[in-house]
């Protein structure tokens, strides 16, 4: 039985602790079903401005957008001030 965070407020994790995570998961073969039960669970994340400015300056950095349609929807959204990114096609409300 896993060992289950305690109380309601959320942590603080490094991004490339989440990466590793994620890594985890795709290279045991279960990244499409792990985001399938994830939609499904409706789980979610908070990604502060400095994070989600950091994937966007390392994928056009690195051309990703060229490569990748969710790379290029990426780059590509707007956003500004405190709200996310105008259009960003991963925000959820909430």
């Amino acid at each position: 039985m896993p060992t289950y965070m305690r109380g309601r407020s959320p942590i603080q994790v490094p991004l490339h602790k989440v990466m590793d995570v994620l890594k985890a998961i795709d290279d045991l073969g279960h990244a499409d079903e792990f985001q399938k039960a994830a939609e499904a669970a409706g789980a979610s994340v908070r990604i502060h401005p400095k994070t989600v400015n950091f994937i966007k300056d390392y994928m056009a950095n690195n051309n990703l957008h060229t490569q990748s349609a969710v790379a290029s929807e990426i780059v590509d959204s707007g956003g500004g001030g405190d709200s996310p990114p105008a259009g960003c096609p991963y925000h959820q409300p909430g």
